[in-house]
């Protein structure tokens, strides 16, 4: 389970021929650093947004049900990124 955070973007303009979700948003802690850690992660182009859930919040779905988790945030270091996938 892969928890990036990021931060919500307001459209510009309307987007009505886009056959899908209509949404924008911003990497934390930046563009490289968010996308580098979602692909190292081995993120997909699914995704799931939640206004509603925070980041502990999935921390302890994942605790409950025994799934691997791996944030990417404020707080995440490009050095980071070189163990994405790693065991500890």
């Amino acid at each position: 389970l892969i928890c990036a955070d990021i931060e919500l973007v307001k459209q510009k303009e309307a987007m009505p021929k886009l056959p899908v979700a209509r949404i924008m948003f911003r990497h934390k802690p930046n563009f490289e650093i968010g996308t580098e850690g979602w692909c190292y992660a081995g993120g997909a182009h699914h995704s799931v947004i939640s206004t509603a859930l925070t980041r502990a919040d999935i921390a302890l779905f994942a605790k409950l049900t025994g799934t691997e988790l791996i944030t990417i945030g404020e707080d995440t270091k490009e050095a980071d990124l070189l163990h994405l996938g790693e065991r500890k």
